[in-house]
């Protein structure tokens, strides 16, 4: 069992605390709105604007939890929205989690440890960053390491209200983050392992921890439904940001973070935790090693046990920081105790405060240039990238687009409503539609960009491009107002050999065939479409290759361009087997529309229902069609002359769904023809049952090339079925039509 280490420390160490935490506040609260926000944070703010009921799981198909948004939106009740206002909760949760760590390394019986390491943790540039970001880390940090302080204080005593205590700050901090739930495994190991050999001892000790349990318990019931829904798309390489990073990736990215950015100033520290380790093994401290080491070590093995499908970003796992400056302030105090050796100056306790003072002002010095950095340093400048767009006038297009990432995430379509002066219209590059385009059509004014590419630098002839902190670049006009789609085609031809491929330069391939639709140059955007190598299929390829063969059959029947015709017919019914403007320039004769006109010789006189037009559609795939109803016993016959050309009869044939299970023996569906002075000849005969097999759609194209040129009578009949039983026989004819055969 840890030992209870509550001896009143030296009125020093607490003066020092503060000390600390007012050094930690400077960077962390007065750079608090230096960086313009980035997308990250613009969710938060769309979260919190929701209120404190918002279910923040349906921001952006996005699955945090709703802590951060609640705090966010409660302290936007209170103050006017900035940027300031929405980091502030993380902001304060940055400079709290300083004396917080010197009290928790009070509580483990080395208070001189916990002033070093929060020395460390106020000149961290890691934590800095994260203090000014409106996310849930700061948050993390600070209820991690305050769920670790009750835990061992409830470890090293007799009291049940710590254990109390533990199990409510656990229970915030899983509503903060998913990685919360990697710390609680670590936590609960550690828990039960006090318990085992707490029993052996006093047999009630359980009763102190039960509270905890229940707390957590019911907590974990709530929110596994949502946690397991995010453990699967974040796991095994299903949906996460990147492939799973292998432990050496994560290791040496927490590594340098935690050290300071830098690989000399992370050696040093190295060896300071390394001090600190041998420090507790030497004293026999294996509590207090296990409160350290298992919150790092259980996390880390989960990580490479689940395969979780995310960059390796020590932000994910920022609550081990505590256990790495902890055990590197172990070190940094024993090298002061080191220093009592030295025979100057006399006085013991000089030698110490001279070897602290000069070790502080180390490592106050190698934290500078990183810490000014980071300060310097704008993840993403939306505020600087806008302005260099400068004001919009009327007619300016501002077109916001990604070219690194291949699902059509535009980040860039979602910040630069914050930061872009109204003039503009604002156009998601990524998601350019064709409503978009025709409100463009003959437009004219200046295109701008704002640019986004993670992997290489966007350059642009015509434009001025300049380059802002991180991926994001602005792109501005040199030359005059023009047309708005000609501009555009333009800037989508240069933009897509620099995109990352196949993804997104396939997509912005269809963004571009779309601009030159809309300019009515047809062939360029089917030179567009043709270009590269994106695989065929899709919707949006397929919506957009219809619009580019339609403009090309219209062309062709302008021009009487019968073989032109019959080509691009053949490929918009390849595309849209039911597309009007083809069926109509094949369509010999359209039934459905025959019946409307009064021109079909009907014989229902011995069918219970008379022959309409009706729609079925199949409940297993929603397919449809409307019909030639006829209940048996019905025909209906036309008398047609035949095109010269070979002609074909094409239908489906079904029964109603509505009529499935209403018993009876099916229907017979069956096609004749007759030609002048010879007799009727059968041309198909189909039965229907009430089976699987009889349900849904049955596809027939009949030759009628034999009477090319010849008049001929075509018969549609319905017959009951084998049994003779007429009971519920709902049978339709999908488009009968005689259509030309296409070479």
């Amino acid at each position: 069992m840890p030992p209870a280490n509550y001896q009143r420390p030296p009125r020093f160490h607490f003066l020092a605390a503060v000390a600390i935490t007012l050094l930690a506040a400077i960077p962390r609260l007065l750079f608090l709105g230096h960086d313009s926000l980035w997308f990250d944070e613009i969710m938060t703010r769309h979260g919190a604007v929701q209120g404190l009921a918002a279910d923040v799981t349906a921001l952006s198909g996005r699955d945090h939890l709703p802590l951060l948004y609640w705090l966010t939106a409660a302290v936007l009740r209170l103050l006017p929205e900035h940027a300031i206002t929405l980091r502030l909760p993380s902001a304060l949760a940055g400079v709290l989690t300083v004396p917080l760590l010197f009290a928790y390394g009070r509580a483990l019986g080395r208070p001189r440890a916990g002033l070093w390491a929060a020395f460390l943790l106020a000149l961290l540039p890691f934590h800095v960053r994260y203090s000014q970001e409106a996310r849930h880390y700061a948050l993390l940090l600070f209820f991690s390491l305050l769920a670790s302080y009750w835990l061992y204080r409830a470890m090293s005593g007799r009291r049940g209200w710590p254990w109390v205590a533990f199990g409510a700050v656990t229970a915030v901090n899983l509503l903060i983050h998913y990685s919360a739930w990697l710390l609680l495994v670590a936590h609960g190991l550690l828990g039960a392992a006090w318990l085992a050999a707490a029993i052996r001892r006093e047999r009630g000790a359980w009763r102190r921890v039960a509270p905890a349990v229940v707390i957590i318990g019911v907590t974990v019931a709530l929110l596994g439904a949502r946690a397991m829904v995010a453990l699967r798309a974040n796991t095994g390489g299903a949906m996460g940001t990147t492939a799973a990073a292998g432990l050496g990736v994560w290791l040496g990215e927490v590594w340098r973070a935690f050290g300071m950015g830098a690989a000399g100033t992370a050696a040093i520290l190295s060896v300071a935790v390394v001090m600190g380790l041998v420090s507790l093994a030497r004293r026999r401290q294996w509590w207090t090693l296990a409160a350290l080491l298992l919150p790092v070590i259980v996390p880390v093995a989960l990580i490479q046990l689940f395969h979780v499908t995310r960059f390796a970003l020590p932000k994910y796992v920022i609550f081990m920081l505590p256990s790495w400056l902890l055990l590197a302030g172990m070190g940094l105090a024993a090298a002061v105790d080191a220093a009592q050796r030295l025979t100057w100056p006399g006085n013991p306790r000089a030698r110490r405060w001279m070897a602290a003072t000069a070790m502080a002002a180390a490592l106050a010095l190698l934290a500078l240039p990183p810490l000014r950095a980071e300060i310097d340093d704008m993840v993403h400048d939306w505020r600087g990238a806008a302005g260099q767009l400068g004001p919009g006038a009327a007619g300016d297009v501002a077109l916001a687009l990604a070219l690194d990432t291949g699902d059509g995430f535009n980040a860039a379509g979602i910040m630069a409503p914050v930061y872009l002066d109204p003039g503009f219209k604002l156009l998601d590059g990524n998601h350019l539609s064709a409503e978009d385009v025709a409100g463009l059509a003959g437009q004219t004014g200046r295109v701008s960009a704002l640019l986004l590419h993670l992997y290489r630098p966007v350059t642009l002839r015509g434009w001025d491009v300049s380059h802002h902190r991180g991926s994001l670049y602005a792109a501005t006009p040199t030359g005059e107002p023009g047309d708005l789609l000609s501009q555009l085609a333009d800037l989508y031809g240069q933009l897509i050999p620099q995109a990352t491929a196949p993804e997104p330069a396939c997509s912005l391939r269809l963004k571009l065939a779309r601009v030159e639709l809309g300019r009515g140059e047809t062939e360029r955007a089917a030179a567009a479409m043709d270009a590269g190598d994106c695989p065929p299929g899709g919707a949006e390829r397929g919506e957009i290759m219809t619009r580019i063969h339609e403009a090309r059959l219209a062309a062709a029947l302008a021009d009487g361009d019968r073989a032109a015709a019959d080509a691009v017919t053949a490929a918009l019914l390849a595309l849209n087997p039911r597309h009007e403007a083809a069926l109509a320039a094949i369509t010999v004769v359209n039934w459905l529309a025959e019946l409307e006109a009064g021109r079909l010789t009907v014989d229902a006189a011995a069918s219970p229902e008379p022959v309409a037009m009706r729609r079925f559609t199949m409940p297993q795939d929603g397919d449809w069609g409307d019909v030639l109803f006829m209940h048996p016993t019905a025909a209906a016959a036309l008398a047609v002359t035949l095109p010269p050309e070979p002609a074909a009869l094409r239908f489906r044939v079904a029964l109603d769904p509505q009529s499935w299970e209403w018993g009876g023996d099916g229907v017979t569906f069956v096609v004749t023809a007759q030609a002048a002075g010879e007799p009727a000849r059968e041309l198909y005969r189909r039965h229907l049952g009430r089976d699987e097999a009889g349900r849904g759609w049955h596809a027939a194209e009949l030759s009628l090339a034999e009477w090319a040129g010849r008049a001929v009578t075509l018969t549609l009949s319905t017959e009951v079925g084998p049994a003779g039983d007429g009971t519920a026989d709902w049978a339709g004819w999908d488009a009968p039509r005689i259509v030309r055969v296409l070479p």
